[in-house]
């Protein structure tokens, strides 16, 4: 069972998860700090979840 927003933003939008990844590798590629990329996704993933619960059409996908 997911516990954390980024796991259930994922589950929530499978596109997600790929899409999450390939920004976090393109902060390392830039140099960013992993704490900095942790909070981005953090935030992210809780901006996903809200929009989820606000429209549930599928306009994000």
């Amino acid at each position: 069972m997911s516990n954390t927003y980024l796991d259930k933003a994922i589950e929530a939008i499978p596109k997600f998860g790929d899409r999450i990844s390939l920004f976090a590798q393109k902060l390392r590629l830039a140099q960013y700090a992993d704490g900095t990329i942790y909070d981005y996704r953090l935030k992210i993933a809780q901006a996903v979840l809200y929009l989820k619960s606000m429209h549930p059409t599928p306009f994000y996908t």
